[in-house]
């Protein structure tokens, strides 16, 4: 994972930011998090996550768009505490209500579709500096840091609050925060918008994953491990 951060900040500096958002935006850290529960849960844990982790994009959305409004005005610590707030506050609202996996995609494919309208627009262009060398090991643990407390987070939130913190903005965070800090609220909004263009692929993915694991298992979905089918999954779709 911290691999992977390294690989899109230097791609944003050759690409742009809203390239990098669009890379960061796919299940790259979610993904992962998502086979390590499954592997270690069992296939009906990982169906609900699948399915969890799709309404869980509406907090997503909530911290990007929140991210989006306050970096005009807010220096990132302050953008950061508070979207990473509307996220979590978002997340506790849905966490009482299951969602079939039809409702859960649709959802995920329509929050993309509304992005564009929901970010601020800013004319201006912020002054771009190169990337300094020493801040690319720091992206790196803070984005492993996360990965590793959500990760163990899950064993004691069940499948239906591991679902929706599955997508929590992890390297959208670092992402994002280190551009607001670097480049300034042009970049960041750029950012953001890629984050979100990336949320098809995302959706996608999970949608096919919680299929693949009811009929299948976990080794046909993730191509890593072989697990024993359980035929309690389709009382997941009834």
């Amino acid at each position: 994972m911290p691999v992977l951060i390294a690989l899109i900040s230097l791609a944003a500096q050759r690409l742009g930011p809203a390239i990098a958002g669009l890379l960061a935006g796919l299940p790259v850290v979610a993904g992962p998090i998502f086979l390590f529960m499954t592997m270690e849960q069992g296939e009906a844990f990982g169906v609900r996550v699948a399915i969890n982790t799709l309404v869980g994009l509406l907090p997503y959305t909530a911290f990007t768009v929140s991210y989006a409004w306050l970096c005009v005005r807010w220096k990132w610590p302050v953008c950061l505490s508070l979207s990473w707030l509307a996220y979590l506050v978002v997340a506790l609202i849905l966490s009482p209500f299951e969602f079939p996996l039809a409702a859960a995609c649709i959802l995920g494919t329509l929050l993309p579709l509304a992005a564009p309208y929901l970010f601020p627009v800013i004319v201006s262009h912020d002054a771009r500096r190169g990337l300094p060398r020493s801040e690319i090991p720091l992206r790196m643990l803070a984005g492993g840091l996360l990965v590793v407390a959500i990760t163990e987070a899950a064993r004691y939130l069940g499948p239906q609050l591991a679902g929706l913190l599955t997508p929590f903005p992890i390297l959208s965070s670092v992402l994002t925060a280190f551009s607001h800090r670097l480049h300034g609220p042009a970049a960041t909004v750029a950012v953001l918008r890629g984050l979100m263009l990336g949320l098809f692929g995302f959706v996608a993915f999970f949608g096919l994953e919680a299929l693949l694991l009811v009929h299948w298992g976990v080794v046909f979905a993730t191509l890593r491990r072989r697990c024993r089918r359980d035929g309690r999954h389709r009382e997941l779709f009834s």
